[in-house]
Parts: structure tokens; sequence; C-alpha cells
């Protein structure tokens, strides 16, 4: 698609919601790759968006919150200028009501008075697997939904991804008089500080094993089930220690911590780290034996990635989106995720320890894309 004065237009990121938080949970690692790491390198102008009764490009100050040295648009933009016909308007975050609102009026014009509007599909769980998912967290999603299928594209990171959605479509989610784009899978690519990361080598000979596991504390994750995998091992005398890396999904939400604390009053090595730094997590995954990502259902499964791309094998579920991700080696999976089927994987890895060094030279074999790949190979728009 072309510019005003017949150029490459330009690629618009809303980044409403990411510009006000420090949290860095996989929406706004997406958002962030793509309006940074995507914006300094892409051919195409990046602009990182803010929505304030219309769009404009983010200030000096928040695209600090987006990535280092990312400046606020391409030399020569006109000041104020929002999105506009030939430009192309990436919907990364779940939308509020108002910019739905107003998104639907956008929508409603002709193609070649306004941008392309793509949005960007990251799951449909709270929709076709609602007992993961808090009543307030559900409100408004289905609406959310129904925006997707007005946009002209819709981009998911997995197939699953892509099958959810227009199961949730199907099911009331759109309006039945809309015909809604086919979901383009377009897997998400890995940041530049996890690639770069070199191959990690584990603990040294005479330590003891590692386990790492990264993910936001809540029930869909199931860390519960790790927790009584790794009570069964230590029980039985495995020597190995288990670190957790991840947010606290709510205040209300103590099962997780409380357990954890419980546990290491009675001595298990055992510690939860809350939220870290993007250089100890890295430093995490090149230390650790292999990492553990027990979640039931997830739209691709980041922390899979990112610990590949590390060199840190990881053990996970065999299905879904989460399978997608392992199926391009370095991965030990599982035809499903309970507490018994963890034990039994973890203590086989534990006692097979050139199992581990296979699968870090699977992971260490595969390459991945970043933010700039992602945005010069996605496939081209309908003309």
């Amino acid at each position: 698609m072309s510019g005003p004065a017949g150029g490459p237009g330009l690629l618009w990121v809303d980044a409403t919601a990411t510009v006000a938080t420090r949290l860095r949970t996989g929406i706004q690692r997406i958002v962030r790759g793509l309006a940074g790491e995507g914006a300094r390198g892409s051919a195409v102008p990046v602009v990182p968006a803010v929505w304030e009764g219309a769009y404009r490009p983010a200030s000096t100050r928040e695209c600090r919150r987006l990535g280092p040295g990312l400046r606020r648009g391409p030399a020569g933009m006109v000041p104020g200028r929002g999105p506009q016909p030939g430009d192309r308007l990436f919907l990364p975050e779940i939308l509020d009501r108002e910019r739905s609102s107003a998104l639907r009026g956008l929508l409603s014009l002709p193609g070649s008075e306004r941008p392309e509007v793509i949005g960007i599909a990251h799951d449909a769980l709270s929709w076709t697997s609602p007992q993961w998912t808090p009543p307030e967290r559900r409100e408004g999603f289905g609406a959310y939904l129904g925006l997707l299928a007005r946009c002209d594209r819709v981009l998911v990171p997995s197939a699953f991804t892509a099958q959810e959605l227009v199961r949730a479509w199907g099911e009331g989610a759109a309006d039945p008089a809309l015909r809604p784009p086919v979901p383009e899978v377009c897997p998400w690519p890995v940041d530049a500080v996890f690639r770069n990361a070199g191959p990690g080598s584990g603990p040294r000979p005479g330590e003891t094993p590692v386990l790492a596991c990264v993910g936001t504390l809540e029930a869909r994750k199931n860390q519960g089930a790790l927790l009584s995998a790794c009570e069964r091992l230590w029980g039985e005398g495995h020597d190995f220690r288990l670190e957790l890396v991840g947010r606290q999904r709510a205040r209300a939400e103590r099962e997780w911590p409380d357990r954890i604390r419980a546990m290491r009053r009675r001595g298990r090595p055992v510690r939860w780290r809350g939220r870290v730094g993007e250089a100890d997590l890295v430093a995490l995954y090149r230390g650790a034996s292999f990492s553990v990502y027990p979640s039931l259902a997830e739209g691709f499964g980041l922390p899979i990635a990112e610990s590949v791309a590390c060199g840190c094998p990881c053990l996970c579920a065999g299905f879904g989106a989460m399978g997608e991700v392992a199926a391009g080696g370095g991965c030990r999976t599982l035809p499903a995720v309970t507490g018994e089927a963890l034990a039994t994987a973890i203590g086989g890895l534990l006692r097979a320890p050139g199992e581990v060094e296979e699968l870090r030279r699977e992971a260490a074999r595969r390459s991945w894309p970043g933010w700039a790949d992602w945005i010069a190979g996605l496939p081209p728009g309908p003309s």
C-alpha cells in the first residue's frame, strides 16, 4: 500500500496502554517489540501511536517506555499527523470501549478514505475457555473480537489461535452479517536480547540442577501442577532447584504465592522471583538445566521460544499453539500437563543429562527472526 504522495505509507502501531505501564507480560512484549525493535530496524517507517480522541504519534517520553533510542516518527513527518489513507494501522492491544467504538466508525468508511486497519489477535481464550478468565476480564472481550472481525486483516501467532478465533466468531462474537477476514498466521519473532544471548550451558559440573519456569502466576499457567510434581520429586530424593519468574495476576489470587512460601518454610529449594528484567531472565535461562512451561493453553507460548532462543531446552505441552512453537526442536513435549506427567518427565530429564544436552544442541540449531524481519515478511494484503 502506498502513501498519499505515492511512496510507502507509514506503519502505525497502537501502543496506547503499553506506554502507560512498565509491565512486560505477553502483549506488552509484543507491542514493544513491534513499535520498538521493529521501528529501529524496519525499512518501513514505523510510528508508535497513542489514542486521545484521535490517534497521535507517541511523545518522546512515551517512546522511551517502548525502547531505547526510539524516535517519535520519521524525519519530516507533519506534527500531529495521524494515520492517513495509504498508511497501515496495527492494533496489537486489547482495545477498551472508547477505542473500539471509534474504530468501528473508522472501519465504516470506504477503504480509500482511511488507513488499512490490521488487527492482531493474541488469543481467543477468554471466549473459548472462559473458565480461566475472571468475569471482570471477560467483560467486553466479545465486543473486542467483534471489532477484529471488521478489520481489513487479522494476524494471529499460531494456527491454533486462528482456529479458536474463527470458532469464537461463529459462536456469536462477530456480527453474523459480516464476512470476517481469514486470520493470517504470522508466528511471533523473538526479541534481540534473547536471539543474541548465545547458547546457554546450564549449571557447571557438580552444581545443583536448576529448573526455570517463567509466566504470570494464574490458573491457566498451571504452576500448581508443577509445584506438585516438584514436591513429589523432592520427596523421592531428587536434588534440584526451582526458580519461578512472573508477576502475580491479582492481589486476590494468593494460592500459588502462599503455597510457595509454605514450601520454602519446609525447606524446599523453590524461589519465586516475581518480575525481573530481561538481562536477569536471559541469565536464568542460560544457567538453567532446562525450563518448564506447564501452561494448559496459549495463543502462542512466548516463554518457550525465548527459552529455546537462549539455548535452554523447554518441557511443555505438545498440543495447541505450544506444540507449534515446540515442533522446531529443543523441547520435550507432553500430551497432558498434569502433576504426574510433569513429575515423570522432569525426573526422566534429571536422570538423563545426555538427553538434555541433545535438546540443548537442537535449541542451538534453531534460528529466530527479529521484528524488522517479521514486518518485512508480512504477507501482502489484498490489493
